[in-house]
């Protein structure tokens, strides 16, 4: 990157950028630190919730699917990702907006006579159809402008899961739950003597707001995305740090089609003036190598889809039952860590971006071995190694922060890589696909496991199983 002083407007665009960026994913990201405290809740599915959100995130792939093909079938030289952002803007906006005031409306599904979260379902379906479908509009977007930005965008991209994330650490989920009495009664055992009995349940402490609160501060940031679009897509002072090419791009465009002669003399000025940072940044992260080879491509491509197979689809079906044993405290801290893992691990990509490949490669294998180990916590729960220690909890809050930001410093670098690459609009389009279809593998993996097998047990505390539920009235009378 450049060296030099950001100027005013440069920090505004970078500002935009990272409002942009986290609207990408923030509200799936939302969802998924909320969970634990819409179990607590008593929302009907419990913790199988999380690998239901995980099919309902993959049918949400006809998103992506219906825009490469579209686009596919658009003429020549039509960027079909501006519509298309702002479509799925809007909606992500107006589906949070509903869920303030629905989430909670619950109804019996005639399929298995069950209680089921349908309204939650309904909008959190909606907000992975817009999560999803950026993936694939998002960076082809950024490719507009000047390359510095695309670490930025990344970097936006893990605040949507470090904010709500945050957020949820304010908000809480009551802590663990404590053994009270409901109501005493008396009763006769089987020799008739006279018993006093208590009905014991178990309270948590309550939130500090509940979800509508948190869906209400969902909304605004999803405004915030919407706003930041229109401004990077129209104010002309923004259209100054486009990329040269993308301006080349648009004035012979112009050209061709008689467009305004006052435009064209705007971008060819702009161009001319931001020539030298891009030179600048390309000669300071060029390698010895120009461009990437097709086997490197493809094998960015596999250790990107199971990366994303990995942290979107795998790791979170399990997280409940792998922190979720430790307790709904651990379990908060292991999802919101998780999250905050993803800006940081992006954040180092761009002070120190990297297109080498065995950096690459090792990362991933480092989040691979984090990723085990989470995986073996939910195997073994309702009884996970070293359960009831502190080293236990930090163990598995530990490798869930690092599987997170392993496979986020993953999926930066190889968007840093593509991004670098002369065709990079079609690349990075190539790169939102196998995203999708990567999660989509790990989704059709994962569910069966987790619902039609025996090897995830959920851990269910019960606070007053060491309770006595009655006790003779003998027992109650102090020998003088």
């Amino acid at each position: 990157m450049s060296t030099s002083k950001p100027t005013t407007m440069q920090v505004f665009v970078i500002f935009l950028v990272l409002l942009f960026g986290q609207g990408s994913w923030i509200g799936i990201n939302s969802i998924w630190v909320e969970l634990p405290l819409l179990v607590s809740l008593g929302i009907p599915e419990q913790f199988e919730i999380a690998s239901w959100l995980v099919i309902i995130i993959q049918v949400a792939n006809i998103g992506p699917l219906l825009f490469a093909v579209i686009n596919y079938m658009a003429p020549k030289g039509y960027q079909l990702e501006g519509p298309t952002n702002y479509l799925i803007s809007a909606v992500g906006t107006a589906t949070c907006v509903f869920l303030i005031f629905y989430w909670d409306v619950f109804t019996i599904w005639k399929l298995d006579n069950q209680l089921h979260s349908t309204y939650f379902t309904i909008f959190v379906f909606l907000l992975a159809l817009v999560d999803c479908t950026s993936n694939v509009t998002f960076p082809p977007f950024m490719a507009r402008l000047k390359s510095q930005y695309m670490n930025w965008f990344f970097i936006g991209m893990g605040l949507s899961g470090m904010i709500p994330s945050l957020v949820a650490i304010i908000q809480g989920v009551g802590g663990a739950p404590v053994c009270v009495a409901n109501y005493t009664y008396n009763d006769y055992d089987d020799s008739g003597e006279l018993r006093q009995c208590t009905s014991w349940t178990h309270e948590t402490k309550p939130a500090r707001f509940g979800p509508e609160v948190f869906f209400s501060f969902l909304s605004v940031m999803m405004l915030s995305c919407f706003v930041a679009f229109v401004c990077l897509n129209h104010l002309p002072s923004v259209r100054r740090e486009y990329a040269p090419e993308y301006l080349n791009q648009q004035r012979e465009a112009s050209s061709d089609a008689g467009g305004n002669q006052r435009q064209r003399q705007y971008e060819m000025v702009s161009s001319k003036k931001d020539e030298d940072d891009e030179i600048e940044v390309s000669s300071v992260l060029s390698q010895p190598r120009q461009s990437s080879s097709i086997l490197e491509f493809v094998a960015l491509f596999v250790i990107l889809g199971v990366a994303n197979a990995l942290v979107n689809c795998v790791l979170p079906s399990i997280q409940s039952y792998s922190a979720g044993a430790y307790g709904l405290n651990i379990y908060l801290l292991a999802a919101t860590f998780g999250n905050i893992a993803n800006p940081l691990a992006c954040f180092v990509v761009m002070l120190k971006p990297s297109r080498s490949f065995v950096l690459v490669i090792t990362v991933f294998a480092l989040g691979t071995v984090a990723g085990i180990y989470c995986f073996v916590t939910a195997l073994t729960s309702p009884l996970p190694p070293l359960q009831d220690s502190v080293m236990g909890s930090i163990l598995v809050v530990l490798a869930w922060f690092l599987s997170s930001g392993c496979f986020h410093f993953v999926r930066a670098t190889i968007g840093w890589i593509l991004r670098m690459e002369p065709n990079n609009r079609v690349l990075l389009i190539c790169y939102g696909i196998i995203n999708q279809i990567g999660s989509l593998l790990g989704a059709i993996v994962i569910f069966p496991l987790v619902h039609y097998t025996d090897w995830f047990v959920p851990y269910y505390p019960d606070p007053c199983s060491h309770m006595p539920p009655c006790v003779s009235n003998s027992d109650l009378v102090t020998p003088l």
